[in-house]
């Protein structure tokens, strides 16, 4: 029965577990968690974008590991979705990696970073453009050309009059541009001021395909890198954590209370054991001996050792006119007299320390009943 019972038990656990882990999988991404995720479906995820690079031979990694983005090679485009400052690390490996970079700004006030990799030559704000405007190449890029319109974009970015050569494309508003990039020696060195037409509920509106594409797609790997800055992210209670996929939360929830439900299901019981009323009547020699094998299943020694002398003394209080109620001392003394045991010995076998080993146990015994077959 026992066996049993551990089968079912776990059986209806693992079964709750598994209806737990499928209500999760179920419950749609928020904006936060998808937005800039190559794989997310979600409408504000890129997996669409990923999905045709790769259909196209395209090799894409996603990553917020440093060192992969110091490990790219020429013949690579790491693409940076920009969503919190960079440090001067991650700016450090932009600058020396010879990889083409395309970074993509999340938000205006993320821009430093971006503005320091540029030698600050450029400046990102709002242009208080709608969204859904159409946006012209006015240059004459390749890739801009072949893309034509697109739309998705309320920044733009300026470059500094005094700058090198720089190619600018669509223009927004105010001398301003979605897509900035030079030639840095043998690479190119882009930034994009969103990456909002990337995303799945964007990406087939208008040229922002095309563009992707072409932009992400030039060279036959992409590294797709999140930076996080630790720092910040720390203050906030993300870190890390940001990368996990919607819903872990939830299941390391669900796995401690599986947890502490199995503990409290297996774990050792601690305390007197409760005698309750049976339901029919059983041989009082049967019940000791039930109850017998529930203190050595439970290794009790202390509570047999209990129970051994608690029966013992009131036995022999019975036999020579003792109250229970009397002091430990009076009752020793009394016994000591009566059968002639020293009051030493009396003090151990009824108030001794507990036994540590079932010998120990089965000696303690013998010697109470030696003690009460004394007359």
């Amino acid at each position: 029965m026992r066996a049993r019972g551990w089968v079912v038990g776990v059986a209806v656990g693992l079964a709750a577990l598994l209806g737990l882990l499928a209500v999760v999988a179920a419950t749609p991404e928020d904006e936060n968690s998808a937005y800039g995720n190559m794989d997310s479906t979600n409408g504000y995820g890129f997996r669409a974008v990923r999905r045709v690079l790769e259909r196209d031979g395209v090799a894409v990694t996603q990553t917020s590991d440093l060192s992969l983005v110091r490990a790219a090679t020429s013949g690579t485009t790491v693409g940076v979705f920009v969503g919190e400052y960079l440090s001067d690390a991650q700016i450090e490996a932009l600058r020396e990696t010879p990889a083409d970079v395309v970074l993509f700004a999340v938000e205006y006030y993320y821009r430093s970073g971006i503005e320091t990799l540029f030698d600050n030559d450029i400046n990102i704000s709002y242009d208080n453009i709608d969204a859904y405007d159409l946006l012209a190449p006015a240059c004459d890029d390749a890739d801009a050309v072949a893309a034509a319109s697109i739309s998705g974009f309320t920044k733009g970015i300026s470059v500094d009059s005094g700058a090198g050569a720089y190619t600018k494309c669509y223009p927004t508003r105010y001398d301003s541009f979605a897509y900035v990039y030079k030639t840095d020696g043998n690479r190119k060195l882009a930034v994009i001021s969103s990456p909002d037409f990337l995303a799945n509920n964007a990406i087939t509106e208008d040229g922002n395909a095309a563009l992707a594409l072409r932009v992400l797609g030039k060279h036959p790997k992409l590294l797709w890198y999140r930076p996080l800055d630790e720092s910040q992210s720390s203050s906030r209670g993300e870190g890390q954590w940001a990368l996990l996929p919607p819903g872990t939360y939830y299941v390391l929830w669900m796995c401690a209370v599986a947890a502490l439900g199995a503990a409290l299901w297996r774990g050792r019981r601690f305390g007197k054991l409760i005698q309750e009323p049976l339901p029919v009547s059983v041989p009082s020699s049967e019940s000791t001996s039930g109850l017998g094998r529930l203190y050595r299943q439970a290794q009790a020694r202390g509570h047999s050792a209990a129970a051994l002398r608690a029966a013992t003394l009131s036995r022999l209080a019975k036999r020579y006119g003792l109250s229970p109620s009397d002091p430990p001392n009076a009752i020793v003394e009394r016994l000591s007299a009566a059968l002639g045991t020293p009051i030493p010995e009396l003090q151990y076998l009824f108030y001794g320390p507990e036994p540590d080993t079932d010998a120990e146990l089965a000696a303690l015994a013998d010697q109470l009943k030696n003690l009460e077959e004394k007359k």
